[in-house]
């Protein structure tokens, strides 16, 4: 999974992820989490991370790069994956 604390290496790993293979680049509220005009002290650094790779992930998938799902893990919190597909052109290409 990808934190905020790794934003470089997610960054890296996005780049690298070979086709058919997916990761965790967030959770918890990721239109909360990415903004900082929510957040207070050391949160409103984090802010400006998650926003960074949420915009990296969110431009991949605008390109036909990735597919984007969310898994609800309860009580308003999610998980947010990112999938390539084997055939960046195939947007059915998911599991």
């Amino acid at each position: 999974m990808c934190t905020v604390d790794s934003i470089h290496a997610c960054s890296d790993a996005l780049l690298k992820l070979p086709p058919g293979e997916s990761i965790v680049y967030h959770v918890g509220l990721l239109a909360r989490d990415r903004h900082a005009s929510f957040s207070i002290g050391a949160a409103r650094w984090l802010a400006g991370a998650v926003d960074r790779l949420a915009s990296l992930v969110m431009a991949q998938a605008a390109r036909g790069g990735l597919l984007l799902y969310q898994r609800r893990l309860g009580d308003g919190a999610f998980e947010y994956h990112c999938y390539r597909p084997a055939n960046h052109h195939a947007q059915n290409d998911r599991y």
